[in-house]
Order: structure tokens, then sequence, then C-alpha cells
């Protein structure tokens, strides 16, 4: 096992998603030991996880560690903070993002290398994992030659330029002239950033460390873990490092006991209010109170630690409390008044609570944008935030179910996910091998492999039961646009007989490096399947197909290699035919997808770019085939021009085909077909198998069914162990 090292700021809200993992990373047998600092050391103990504190003698970090600005970067900030007449109107957020980002980010870089750095060093961990925004996390990590990855609990530091700044209210439309004014903020920001980063880079080349560019070089190359679930956060250009949407990271019982007068609860619809632990002015406060006095609900504020508001000075009759259990105030809140840290935004939202954002520095501005797109949320920006517009927005929520029907939908997604299962999974993956915990049988362990032209694979493989009867490696190769979770349900089935399973995503798609369109062809994806096998030491296996999959099976039957030997193949409802199309079909076949994919574009958009991530399909059950919210995920994690061009080009190679059944094999072929299959012909499969002479087994299911359904996925695992267990097959 391993010990694995937590560096994080002092800010609740950052810190406890990292902690829930921490907790899940210690039940599984790993040592975690969280950096601490004196304003959290309460939380994790509380945790029950080991602390390191690194500034019991430091109290005042800005005396401490002064900022050693350069006379250039002086001159920058300088003018980004007094920007003239109306350009300063429009940059508002910019100056005061500069104020607050050196200010509070500056200093703790400084701490993090001048004392977490030599701490962690006697500590000798094997694992970091770092909030994005320690920015020193990098450079601990390569000093200590040891890997680590990125927690973000708010909008990821992003390497596409188009963009908008988090700290701006754009919506990032894709307009020509809102590309031209994101590129600009974004080089306005680098200028704000340029003194932190002159500090690491400082530090980085005295210690014979390679300078960053950015501070986004700061980030993993195994990725960042985000805790915004998949689809919130606006569409990113695919590129490297990779960020993981794994969704909130709640654990109720990481937190400390907060006391709360419950009693005080009248029954009025509630509306708790906090605005995190940087504000601590009453202006705020006094509006939400006031907004809230003039109609029938009841209030809550928090004070976040801070001094204001004190008590006896606001409107109304609020119950005002220095920490509140936040979780708990949040199930039985009808809104959330919040500063809309992507922590509140997040808890509120998995919870199904409508929210009124009130924006005031760092990301807030950008995560309020987010939520805005959700349908559940009102934004007021700091120049309209007075009482009388907290109240409409309060009215507004309250009187319009829509949006308490948003919130719901984004509660019922959320609940479809594990989001802790799967961060540890990726931590683990990104572990030194000879310290990984033995995989369980029945139970994914997380894989990656660097394809030959440098595209990264991943997956999972489950491991076989050690005292079943049956023995060897399955490997599964999921339908078009989808991934490795499809396979899920029967992998789970195939290793609890004692059959290694493998499932990779394939490139460009689940959460798999991108690649060229033009290398997304069957040959490739084949040879893909070579390459896992080979890393993982696999050189004898089966082949089990979904859908498109079972032309990747074709390949590797048609074209066999001495460093792989495939046993056979299982395939279901796999798009063989006998004979190429009728040409006379063509206007018809294009024309019908042509219309689906504009169908996909109007709700997914257009300019839709990848969103790498993976669907919970074992939560779907019963998902008939077409499910449009299904269809919308899978579009967006491959980007509407990949769906596009991997929809036609299935579809067109069936009027490709020169005619005729064409594999010649002495390997067995199995193939399912499901009565209700909505997608594949069944008459093409039941003519194909009796001219080709292969055993065709009908299931009463539909075409995902093998992904949403376990009793089907159960009969059809069933089946492949008991034909190869028959003699013959091995």
């Amino acid at each position: 096992m391993a010990h694995i090292a937590i560096l994080c700021h002092p800010a609740r809200g950052r810190l406890y998603p990292m902690i829930a993992m921490g907790r899940a990373l210690s039940n599984r047998g790993h040592q975690v030991t969280v950096v601490g600092h004196q304003a959290t050391l309460d939380l994790i103990e509380s945790s029950g996880l080991d602390v390191l504190q690194v500034d019991a003698d430091t109290p005042d970090l800005h005396s401490r560690y002064p900022n050693p600005t350069g006379l250039v970067n002086r001159i920058g900030l300088h003018v980004v903070r007094r920007l003239p007449g109306p350009l300063s109107k429009r940059t508002g957020e910019l100056k005061s993002y500069s104020r607050s980002f050196n200010s509070y980010y500056d200093h703790l870089l400084g701490l993090d290398l001048d004392r977490t750095l030599p701490m962690l060093e006697k500590l000798k961990p094997d694992f970091l994992l770092g909030s994005d925004t320690s920015f020193a996390s990098s450079t601990i990590a390569d000093l200590l030659k040891i890997p680590f990855m990125n927690c973000c609990t708010g909008i990821p530091l992003s390497v596409d330029p188009r963009q908008p700044p988090e700290f701006t209210l754009w919506t990032g439309a894709r307009s020509r002239r809102a590309r031209m004014q994101n590129r600009i903020g974004n080089r306005l920001r680098q200028v704000v950033e340029r003194p932190v980063l002159a500090r690491l880079n400082k530090f980085r080349r005295a210690h014979g460390l390679p300078r960053y560019r950015s501070l986004r070089d700061t980030i993993s190359p195994e990725g960042c873990l985000c805790q915004f679930p998949v689809g919130f956060d606006l569409p990113l250009r695919p590129g490297r490092p990779p960020i993981h949407y794994t969704g909130p990271t709640l654990d109720q019982s990481s937190r400390e006991s907060v006391d709360f007068p419950w009693d005080q609860l009248d029954g009025r619809p509630l509306v708790y209010a906090s605005l995190g632990t940087v504000n601590d002015s009453e202006g705020y406060f006094s509006k939400i109170a006031l907004a809230c006095s003039e109609l029938p609900v009841q209030l809550v504020i928090t004070r976040g630690g801070g001094v204001h508001p004190l008590a006896g000075t606001l409107p109304g009759d609020p119950i005002v409390v220095d920490y509140a259990p936040q979780l708990d105030l949040v199930k039985r809140a009808q809104v959330v008044i919040t500063h809309a840290s992507a922590n509140s935004i997040i808890e509120s939202l998995s919870h199904g609570v409508p929210l009124i954002c009130l924006p005031q520095v760092f990301d807030q501005y950008g995560t309020s944008v987010r939520a805005l797109r959700t349908g559940s949320a009102v934004l007021i920006p700091p120049h309209q935030a007075t009482a009388q517009r907290i109240r409409e927005a309060l009215s507004s929520i309250l009187g319009d179910e829509r949006f308490a029907k948003s919130a719901a939908d984004y509660h019922m997604k959320m609940e479809q996910s594990d989001p802790i299962a799967d961060s540890v999974r990726l931590i683990e993956s990104a572990l030194p091998r000879d310290k990984r915990p033995e995989s369980v049988p029945g139970e994914p362990e997380g894989f990656t492999v660097t394809a030959d032209d440098g595209v990264e694979l991943r997956g999972l493989r489950w491991k076989g039961a050690p005292d079943a009867a049956v023995s060897g490696t399955v490997f599964c190769l999921h339908g078009l646009c989808s991934d490795c979770n499809g396979m899920e349900l029967v992998a789970r089935e195939l290793s609890r007989h004692g059959l290694d399973v493998i499932a990779p995503d394939y490139r460009g798609h689940g959460l798999s490096g991108s690649t060229p369109g033009r290398k997304m062809t069957v040959r490739q994806l084949a040879q893909d399947v070579r390459s896992v096998c080979s890393e993982l030491g696999v050189s004898r296996t089966w082949l089990f197909s979904q859908s498109f999959g079972g032309r990747i099976g074709v390949e590797l039957l048609s074209q066999p290699e001495p460093d792989l030997e495939v046993q056979g193949l299982f395939a279901f409802a796999p798009p063989w035919r006998l004979n190429k199309s009728p040409i006379k079909r063509l206007p018809k076949t294009v024309l019908s997808c042509l219309r689906h994919i504009r169908s996909m574009a109007r709700t997914a958009g257009y300019h839709a770019l990848r969103t790498p991530s993976r669907q919970p399909y074992t939560h779907m059950r019963d998902m008939p085939d077409f499910h449009r919210p299904v269809m919308i995920e899978e579009v967006k994690s491959v980007s509407l021009r990949r769906y596009a061009r991997l929809l036609l080009g299935m579809k067109l190679a069936d009027f490709r085909r020169s005619g005729g059944w064409s594999l010649q094999t002495d390997r067995p072929v199995h193939v399912y077909a499901g009565r209700n299959d909505r997608c594949i012909s069944n008459a093409n499969l039941e003519e194909l198998a009796e001219h080709a002479g292969l055993e065709l087994n009908w299931l009463d299911c539909h075409h995902v069914s093998l992904m949403t359904n376990a009793e089907h996925a159960e009969a059809i695992a069933q089946s492949t162990v008991d034909r190869i267990s028959q003699p013959h097959s091995n």
C-alpha cells in the first residue's frame, strides 16, 4: 500500500472533497497524511486522517513571505489595476482578481516551497494529491521524484485559450468576437499571475528544474480530478493533461460536528445564506436579511468564521451562526444564497436545491455562469446586488417550479454516479505499480497504456475469482461512442466465474486521449487492442464485443499476429451483413444520418467540443434504445464532429463492401442478438449466420440491455462462460 500526502491551501470548501477522497483511500489500506494549517486543523483531525502542520510558527504569512515581484511585473500589475475610463468599468472583475490573487496565493506558494517541501522530504510519501491551486504541488513532486495528481474543487485550469477567464461573467460563446475577447482576457490573466509564476520559476531554476510557461503547466500529466459533474463545465477543447469530471465527493461523516439551534426552525420555507470564509463584510448580509424580511421565509446565515454580521444588527429575525452543518441545512432549504464557490453550488445541486449566486472574488464569477447554464440558478453581479434585486430573485425561484425541476434533474444525474469510488480508482491507477492494492475479484482496477503513436488509452480491469473453475482472459470491445462502463455488468459476471476481464476506452472515447480523425479507423483500434494486451502482459485472450466492437473483433481475427492469440469472439448485436447494401438505399441512409446528427447538434451544440467522460450505464436500468439524454452525453464525450464522422463512416461502410462474408478463421465465433433491437438489422444477422454457419443466440432484450440490465448481462455472461469452459474451446 502507498503513503499518500494531500496538499491544499487552508480553505474548508476546497479541503472537504479532498478529505473525503483521503478517507476512502485510508479505508482501502493506504496511509494518508494531510498537510494542515492552523485554520483547518480541527477539520483534518475530526476526519481521522494524519495531519502535518506547516504553519505552527508562521502566524503572519504576509510578513514572513513578502512578494518579491520584479520591476516589470510590478509595472504590469500597476497597469491592470489602474485601467482608465470605460475600460476600467469593463474590467472590474480583472482588477478584483488581481488584488486578491497575488495577496492570497503568492504567500501560500512561499510557505509551501519553504516549509512544506522539507517536511514532506522527511515524510517520504509515495504519492502526492494536490489542489490545482496549490501551485507548488508539481515542483514538490518533481523534487521528491514521486507521481502526483491534482484535485480541482473549482473551475479547472484550462489550456484552451478560447475559454473565458474564470474571473469574468462571460458565457463562453463561440462567435469570433467572443473568442477574441477570451484570448485577450486570458492574456491579461497571465499578466496578473506572472508574479506567482516568477517566484515558482526562480525556485525551480535554483533546483535544476525546467521553467513553466504558465501556471497551467503545474497540472499533473496524470490529469485533474474535477468536482464538477459531466456537462456542468463549459465545453473545453480536449488536451493534455486530461480533466476527469468525477462529480462531487461529498462525505458527511468526514466533516466536523457543528452545533445548530434546530429548535428555532419554525416550518417556513428555509433560505440558507453562506458567503464563504473570504467575505467578512456586513453589506451583503444586510441586503440578504432585508430581502428575506419582506417574504414569508426563514433565513439562516453562517459567518464562515468571520466577524460580521454582528448579532442584532440585521433586519428581520435571521438565525446567525459562526459555522453551520451545511449539508444538513442544504437538504432542508428551498433556496441557497451563495458567494458562488464551486463547493457550495455543487452541494446545492447534488441535493436538488436552486441557488442565488452573488460572486465576489476569484473564480466565483465563472462558476456563477456555469450554474446559470443549468437553469437552476439566478446570477446577480456585484453592481446589481441590492436588497430589491435579491428579493426579486427569491420570489422568482419560489414562484417558478422550473428552477426546482432543473435542480432536481441535476440531483438525479449525480445520484447515478459514485464520485468517490471513481476518484479513488483514478488515483490508484496513477500510483507506482508496487504500491497499488491487490485487485479484488469483481472490483475494477484502472489502467493507463500508451499506444504506439503516444495516445493514452485508459480502461478498467477485473480480476477473476481465484477459486473458480474457469480461467482465462476476456477482452471487451464497447460500442460506438460508448466507453468501458458499458461493459461493467458483463465484466463483473465474467470475473465472478474466474475470468480476467479487460475493457479499454477506445482512443477519443471515454477517458482515453484524443486523436486526429484520420486515425480513428478499425485497423488502428485493433492495433490499440494489441498495444493494451502487450502492456498488460496478455498473450491469449477471448474477445467480447458489443455493436461496433464486432468490427474490431473481425479485424483482429482476420489479421492474426504471433504476439497475441485470439481464442474466439463473442459478438452481441454486431453490425455485420452478408452482402453490401443496395445502392438505391444510399440517399435515404445519408439523409437519415444527417437528420440525426442535426438533432444531436441542436441539443449538444453545433460546436460541441469533446468532454472526456464515462457514462453511468449501470444506473440506467431498462434504458430504451436511442435514449436521447444518454446519446447527448455520448456525443459530448467524443465531440459532435467525431460523432458525425464515426456514424457516417459506419453506415457508409455497408455500401462499400464488395459483398460476401470474407472472414476465414478456425476460431469459434458466437453471435448474440436481441429480439427487440432497434439499431441493428436482425434479418441481416440471420442471413449471415445461415450462410457462414455461425451460431446465432437470441435474447429477449434490446440493443443497450447488455449495458444497463443486470439480468440480461448475467444471462449472456453465463452463456459465454459455458462455451469457454467447453473442452474444444480452450
